[in-house]
């Protein structure tokens, strides 16, 4: 029944439409190792400018922390509960309703 609900909620009809996400989530995955490899890159670009290893550590740590936060809240601030209501399913349930009682009727 859970299944059924979040595939209605997520527009996903059938099994072929789940394979989609397979390559997303895969590609998501690659995108942050990248991430992570270019940010000690970074550190390392800083090593050689003359920062310490522990402070050019931190500089980016904290950097990369602060724009997390920043983001987060401009997210969180956008997440309105008439965002998060499931309208496909309740839009769906409407037109079942319609036609059982044209049915029935």
């Amino acid at each position: 029944m859970s299944v059924c609900w979040w595939r209605a909620c997520v527009g996903l009809h059938d099994t072929s439409d789940a394979s989609v996400l397979a390559p997303k989530l895969a590609g998501a995955l690659c995108l942050f190792a990248a991430l992570i490899i270019l940010l000690q890159a970074l550190v390392v670009a800083l090593t050689r400018l003359g920062l310490s290893a522990d402070w050019a550590s931190l500089l980016v740590g904290i950097v990369v922390a602060v724009l997390g936060a920043v983001l987060i809240r401009r997210g969180t601030a956008q997440l309105t509960p008439s965002n998060l209501s499931p309208t496909r399913t309740e839009a769906q349930l409407s037109q079942d309703l319609r036609a059982a009682k044209d049915q029935v009727t």
